[in-house]
């Protein structure tokens, strides 16, 4: 009987630890690119309780036109970079997180996820308010 026991003890571990892969991989299934998502995601691994980790659009950056002497199509630029038909924004969305919980390890942990979990070809821009 023991035998069994010892059999039935191993199998029991094994099935707990499959559930547990299995339900951290239904997770990551459910998590989708769009901002409430993202937004989600952060929320339930840096601050579950308290949900202050917001996604937000990013704030335009003051775009000087100039016209070209030989086209008079309308170019601008924006800080150091020079744009073509091109909105001002120098990212796609912004995280905006609290101060409470800035630390560099959360922040490279952020960014990992934000990678992860983001279409590649939008960026993103981390603010501590």
């Amino acid at each position: 009987m023991s035998f069994f026991n010892s059999i039935a003890a191993v199998l029991q571990g094994i099935k707990a630890r499959l559930d547990i892969y299995f339900s951290d991989l239904l997770y990551h299934l459910c998590v989708t690119p769009q901002t409430f998502s993202l937004q989600k995601m952060l929320n339930d691994k840096f601050d579950k309780f308290l949900r202050r980790i917001r996604i937000d659009i990013p704030e335009a950056n003051p775009i000087f036109y100039f016209y070209d002497n030989e086209n008079v199509n309308m170019r601008y630029f924006s800080k150091t970079e020079f744009f073509y038909n091109r909105t001002g924004f120098e990212c796609d969305f912004t995280v905006i997180v609290p101060l409470v919980l800035k630390d560099v390890d959360r922040e490279k942990m952020i960014i990992a996820l934000l990678n992860k979990y983001k279409l590649l070809s939008k960026t993103f821009k981390i603010i501590y308010v």
